[in-house]
């Protein structure tokens, strides 16, 4: 990946310097600059594909071209534009984004097969166009205002512009209180918006214009299924993952590794990377032999064929948390953050990209509160006896039935699930399961001055209610669109490029979302334990040892309690009452009363405390 700005405006020609200084962790390998009257456009380059040429911005005639992108179908575009006459300089991917202007105009996004951010200025024409790849794998941030208009790869670029004030935006942070996440149509910094996943946007040279979705998502459960049955599905699937897997692990010429936590997802990679090339390096986090994945790990690292380089967490890795948050610009309250970290600073000693598995999960639909809606809507006696089984059955024992060690312990944890197994209201359902701060739990954070600020009372949105047998493809329509971009990709993408990392993510190629998302639910939910993933599963049991094959999902886990002492002195010193109060946003007494909380419930209190802990630590790293 690399890191691309610019600017529509009269500023454009002084701006675009400091833009492009701010991205130079994204871009270690070079740095460009285009400027024409009325428009300016950088990049800072991390040279994967043809490094010794390819250099940004990209020329052709009146069109210039800054690109953050990863063809992989670019030879066979590139031979069907000499076919049609396009003359080739470089051999960089990104150069068939040029042509293909040429030749297909705005729609040529229909024909990239990988990931982008790109922004191409047409001359002739006066007008710009910026485009995302399907499921915003690589980031774009932008700016509109009266005097022009501007983008760039994180919020930093955007933020060296003198006339951008810093803001924090009310809704955003409702939102990412809510979801754990801003989402992937916000920005929690007030007047920024990130151009949504699958979209573009054709600007004039003022900077006008109207962003499309070109791309979304849809799941068909009720979809046909392949005459072969599963057998072919499987087959399809197969041949689909194991291409999307060699495309990523052989393109470019520099060093691409793993990342690999023993789940399904990234096993399979490990198998087909394996397959492709042999000899690729994995890497691994842990914190625990008796708790955490690390032996499952080095089993799904061997079928790469490569080393295998685990990484233990310990209580001084918290110390980083300032710098994480300063690299996500958007938090996200996982403390997953802290082992992503260590996993990218690993990374970076020996390689320029990393294969991921994130994507798997959106598309079969397989995350435990989506399994557990599911079920529960299309069986409410079920439900009904399991919300029973809640209320009689000891905490302790209870505990250890979950796949999240503690969720059923804690008594908030215990409540939420009632609700999502018992409310008539499926749109509550939801809600009760995904939501961080519920409704009320936010409204009784903020203070009254800060509640005036959002434009309703706070509230998760309400959507249709969908019927029990569509539930489970509007459920993956809604994490595909707004749960894998603004939680998974954006924290991975932007914590690996601190690092100077690429992520790649063969479960989000074209083929292998098209092998998966149009199937009927029966090829994505078995009926036996672990129900999840049928089809890759059964894919799985040909290729992967039995132990990891069948190994049902769960967290990759990293438990505050493994600080010890550094996370409740950080936490209450970031959140002490004279600064909660200077900020004006929350009650210091009621985060007083969540700090004390936490010590007793900490499964949800103690997520929600970290919450709040980032975006202290985002208020001081952005000087909001």
């Amino acid at each position: 990946m690399c890191g691309i700005a610019g600017v529509l405006g009269p500023a454009a020609a002084e701006a675009i310097e400091p833009m492009v200084e701010a991205l130079r962790h994204r871009g270690p390998d070079g740095r460009g600059v285009y400027r024409a009257p009325g428009v300016a456009l950088g990049a800072a380059r991390l040279a994967i594909v043809a490094p010794g040429d390819g250099a940004q911005p990209m020329l052709d005639g009146e069109l210039a071209l800054v690109a953050n992108a990863e063809i992989y179908n670019h030879d066979a575009l590139r031979d069907e534009l000499r076919a049609g006459g396009a003359r080739f300089t470089t051999g960089c991917d990104v150069e068939v984004i040029l042509h293909g202007y040429r030749a297909w105009g705005p729609d040529l996004v229909h024909r990239l097969r990988g990931f982008f951010a790109f922004a191409l200025w047409d001359g002739g024409e006066k007008r710009m166009l910026v485009a995302r790849d399907r499921f915003g794998i690589a980031p774009l941030m932008l700016w509109r205002g009266a005097q022009g208009a501007a983008f760039a790869s994180e919020a930093k670029g955007l933020l060296a512009l003198p006339a951008l004030g810093r803001r924090m935006d009310p809704a955003a942070l409702d939102h990412y209180l809510d979801q754990r996440h801003v989402g992937s149509a916000r920005s929690l910094f007030a007047g920024l918006e990130p151009l949504p996943p699958g979209g573009r946007l054709l600007m004039d040279a003022r900077g006008g214009g109207q962003v499309e979705r070109w791309y979304r998502p849809v799941a068909s459960g009720s979809g046909a299924a392949p005459a072969g049955g599963l057998d072919e599905a499987v087959g399809a699937l197969e041949r689909a993952l194991d291409e999307a897997t060699a495309l990523r692990l052989c393109h470019g010429e520099a060093p691409v590794g793993l990342y690999v936590s023993g789940g399904l997802d990234s096993s399979m990679i490990a198998s087909a990377a394996g397959r492709a090339r042999p000899g690729a390096v994995a890497f691994s986090h842990g914190y625990d032999p008796s708790e955490d994945e690390l032996a499952y790990a080095e089993q799904a690292a061997a079928l790469s064929g490569g080393p295998w380089r685990p990484v233990r967490l310990g209580p001084e890795d918290l110390d980083a948390l300032p710098a994480i948050a300063a690299a996500m610009e958007e938090p996200v309250a996982n403390p997953d953050v802290i082992g992503l970290w260590a996993l990218a600073r690993e990374a970076s000693r020996e390689v320029k990209a990393v294969l991921c598995g994130e994507g798997a999960d959106e598309l079969f639909g397989s995350y435990p509160h989506q399994q557990l809606l599911d079920r529960a809507a299309r069986h409410p006696r079920w439900a009904s006896a399991a919300a029973l089984a809640l209320r009689l059955v000891p905490a302790e024992l209870m505990r250890r039935l979950g796949p999240y060690p503690g969720a059923l312990a804690d008594p908030a944890g215990r409540a939420r699930l009632a609700t999502a197994l018992t409310s008539p209201s499926l749109n509550a359902r939801v809600e009760a399961l995904t939501s961080l701060f519920d409704p009320a739990g936010r409204a009784a954070l903020y203070t009254p001055d800060f509640a005036e600020t959002l434009d309703s009372p706070p509230r998760a949105p309400r959507a249709p209610e969908p019927a029990p047998a569509a539930l489970l493809d509007r459920l993956i329509d809604r994490d595909l669109t707004d749960w894998l971009p603004g939680y998974h990709l954006g924290r991975e993408n932007r914590i690996a490029m601190a690092w100077g990392v690429e992520a790649r993510y063969p479960f989000l190629d074209d083929a292998v979302v098209a092998a998966i998302l149009p199937l009927a639910r029966a090829f994505k939910v078995g009926l036996l334990p672990p129900v999840e993933k049928r089809l890759l599963r059964r894919l799985a049991s040909r290729r992967l040892p039995p132990r990891l094959a069948r190994r049902p999902k769960g967290p990759v886990r990293v438990p505050l309690a493994l600080f010890g002492p550094r996370w409740p002195a950080m936490a209450r010193d970031l959140l002490s009452p004279e600064r909660v109060r200077r900020q004006g946003v929350f009650r210091p007494e009621a985060v007083a009363r969540l700090l004390d909380r936490a010590d007793r419930e900490p499964f949800l209190a103690g997520r929600q405390v970290f919450a709040l802990v980032l975006v202290e630590l985002w208020r001081e790293a952005f000087a909001v």
